[in-house]
Formats: C-alpha cells, structure tokens, sequence
C-alpha cells in the first residue's frame, strides 16, 4: 500500500504542470525531470536527449534504481577509502582484486562496507553476496 501511496503522489506531481519537476533523493541527490505534456495516464517527458512517456510506477522504479545507484557510488567511495582495488563494476556488482592468502580478510573487510547503511540512510538493512572467484570464476 505505501508503495501504490507514493507512485499515486509521484503521478500527481507529474500530472499538475507541465515543467520542471525534481524528485528529492534520501542521498541529497535529487532526480530532475521537464514534464512536455500529459496524456490520459501517461506524462511525455524529456530524459537525456530524447523523450519518453511515464505514469506513476515507472517514476517509483526511477527513484529505486537512482537510490540504488546511490547506494553502490557511496560503496565504492568507501572501497576505494579502504584502499581495496575495484577493478569492474555493473549494475550492482563489484569485482575487487587481491591477493590470494588476503581473500578471506578482504572478504571480511569487503563486507563490513557493504553491508553498512549509508549516514543518509542509517535504518536501512542491507546484506551482500560475497564470493571468492579466481580470474573472475567462481571457486
């Protein structure tokens, strides 16, 4: 229900006017979006170089994956502080590079980042899936 609550809001907000709109991220960050012109259920709006047509869930996925996006820049911040070797990212994996006889201790250290929630966002649980790989395969 809360879910269907703030699609609904983000679908009024975006319904209203036509314009510049911004959604506030829990990171700081905000999403910005130029509403063009609304449709029966769909909002055309300009995102990159191009346009697209949206209605509330949609924009709720775009919050999710701009949070999501702020959960991994803050990570790998926080990688790199530990001086821990990222070599490749996607999506929501990291692939970091180590010694062999370091792996375990890495892991440990890997996990203790990853799994803590960010200041601007300090109840949120989360948890990670570790793996050992060697020339990135799985052992």
């Amino acid at each position: 229900p809360e879910i269907v609550k703030y699609w609904d809001e983000l679908e009024a907000i975006a319904t209203r006017k036509t314009g510049a709109h911004k959604i506030h991220l829990p990171s700081g960050r905000h999403l910005r979006f130029e509403v063009l012109k609304h449709k029966p259920l769909t909002v055309e709006y300009v995102k990159g170089k191009g346009t697209e047509k949206s209605w509330g869930a949609k924009l709720v996925e775009n919050v999710t994956q701009a949070v999501a996006r702020d959960l991994l820049a803050d990570c790998l911040v926080k990688l790199d502080d530990a001086d821990l070797k990222v070599l490749l990212h996607v999506h929501d994996s990291v692939i970091i590079e180590c010694r062999k006889d370091e792996a375990d201790k890495t892991m440990q250290i890997i996990k203790g980042i990853a799994c803590k929630a960010p200041d601007w966002m300090p109840e949120l649980p989360l948890e990670i899936d570790i793996r050992r790989c060697s020339n990135g395969l799985s052992e």
